[in-house]
């Protein structure tokens, strides 16, 4: 099996890059030696492991099918591996995309055995990186590597795998619990300095700073620690001049990572943003379209929709020249609630949309089921219907069944809150039983936090002093 093993390398690593035809026969062959192989030696664990990872960086000359039997290959030799080959195997299975089948928690298991000191900075961000690409639902094995004592091996990481291990604890920290979401601020908040100095001295290539900002971003969201957005503004001059050497989907990132805040600090960062989301909105996918134009409502980003000539304009409003829905939120990939991030973005930049895109948008609702919108994308229908002037029983009806009554009103913020009152004022939308369960529940329960939502409360009650004396 070893000099099957060490031909599938070599012809992995051979120059020029083999092709896709033969990368399949090489994941065939590999197949075939774990099918008669018995336990194996370590030599037999580091050339599978390398074999993998190579197939990895080509997986889908591959397909689904072959990578889950490869998998399952795997498994058997999962608990001999030493702890390199373990979380090699595990960051290159998860790259694939790998069914997280029984392999998955047989690796996860034998990371539960791996004693504090022989983990290396190097395994830490391989193990990380897996266990965040399949989305780990075993808490315990990450609070294991969030330890303090992994917390040493933080300076010991290269400026690629620092922004690479951020991420991944950051994005594994948003989806678990509370507890786990305050140990991964803990474990970022250390990493921050040694960040900060990869960036200070210019070693951090663009799209890392851009997962360093998309990590700290996330944990700001989950915690609303403000050492977060503070370490993310101080890496705003770094960022600036590398934006035209970001791919379009790491602008998006970008973008969604500084709406997360809540804003740009530098005005110069701001114009980039700007000036790149224009250059690629008809290049990115659907749903990507739709958070970046959401994220720049949000950030309320300059020279998108100032005048016909504005690249949102002249592509989704109502008084563009060519009103055709774009291709990419045609695809089974946008889902409608992609459709109303979109719609919401616009409204909030003051943008009707075409009569083309609305019936694009109420068509696929339409089409859906009821639980494919949660409670936050009903509220933003609910706000864009009513500042688009969209009049649809559709939109009423979500509006009151998600929107209204789809839980209790004290779980709502006090924007969504003053969205509701807003659009419970619009003559399309009024209702006056709703609007005055709204003004009763803030009357007795609801704190009155920010300007928008005092003065929809104040417009609601005069609109019903104006209801009652007419």
């Amino acid at each position: 099996e070893m000099i099957a093993l060490k031909g599938i390398l070599s012809s992995l690593r051979q120059q020029p890059r083999p092709a896709g035809s033969e990368i399949a026969k090489a994941a065939g062959r590999l197949l075939e030696v774990l099918s008669t192989c018995g336990e194996g030696s370590q030599a037999f664990h580091i050339h599978l492991s390398l074999c993998v990872n190579e197939l990895s960086k080509r997986s889908s000359a591959i397909g689904a099918e072959n990578w889950s039997r490869l998998a399952e290959g795997c498994r058997p030799h999962i608990r001999h591996m030493p702890v390199r080959q373990l979380t090699l195997l595990m960051n290159a299975l998860a790259h694939a995309r790998a069914d997280r089948g029984a392999w998955f928690s047989d690796a996860t298991a034998a990371l539960h055995s791996v004693k504090p000191d022989v983990l290396s900075a190097q395994d830490l961000c391989l193990a990380f990186r897996a266990l965040a690409r399949l989305l780990c639902q075993d808490e315990v094995a990450v609070f294991r590597l969030l330890r303090e004592d992994n917390h040493a091996r933080i300076p010991e990481l290269e400026p690629r795998g620092a922004a690479a291990l951020a991420h991944a604890v950051a994005r594994l920290g948003e989806k678990g619990s509370i507890k786990l979401g305050q140990e991964s601020s803990q474990f970022l908040q250390s990493m921050s300095q040694v960040l900060l100095g990869f960036a200070r001295n210019q070693q951090l290539r663009p799209v890392e700073l851009a997962l360093a900002c998309d990590a700290l971003s996330r944990t700001f969201s989950k915690t609303g620690h403000v050492w977060a957005a503070t370490v993310i503004k101080l890496l705003e001059p770094w960022l600036t001049p590398h934006l035209s050497h970001l791919k379009p989907l790491e602008i998006v990132m970008v973008l969604s990572a500084f709406a997360r805040i809540g804003r740009v600090h530098e005005d110069s960062l701001a114009d980039g943003l700007s000036t790149s989301l224009a250059g690629i909105l008809l290049k990115i996918p659907g749903p990507e379209l739709s958070i970046a134009v959401h994220s720049a409502a949000r950030l309320d980003l300059r020279g998108l929709s100032e005048g016909e000539a504005a690249p949102l304009v002249s592509l989704f409003s109502c008084s563009a020249t060519r009103r055709e829905v774009p291709k990419s939120l045609k695809t089974k990939n946008c889902t409608p609630a992609h459709l109303v991030l979109l719609v919401h973005g616009l409204a909030k930049l003051l943008i009707r949309p075409s009569s083309e895109l609305k019936g694009w948008i109420i068509a696929q609702l339409q089409e859906t089921t009821p639980e494919s919108l949660d409670r936050a994308n009903a509220v933003r229908l609910s706000l864009a219907a009513a500042k688009c002037d969209w009049k649809d029983d559709l939109v009423s009806q979500i509006m009151r069944e998600k929107a209204v009554l789809g839980g209790p009103l004290q779980s709502l913020t006090d924007e969504a809150f003053a969205a509701l009152v807003y659009t419970q004022l619009h003559p399309f939308y009024f209702n006056e039983q709703i609007l005055l369960q709204l003004l009763l529940h803030a009357s007795t329960s609801q704190l009155v936090l920010g300007q928008s939502l005092a003065l929809q409360l104040r417009l609601g009650l005069l609109g019903l002093w104006v209801l009652q004396t007419s």
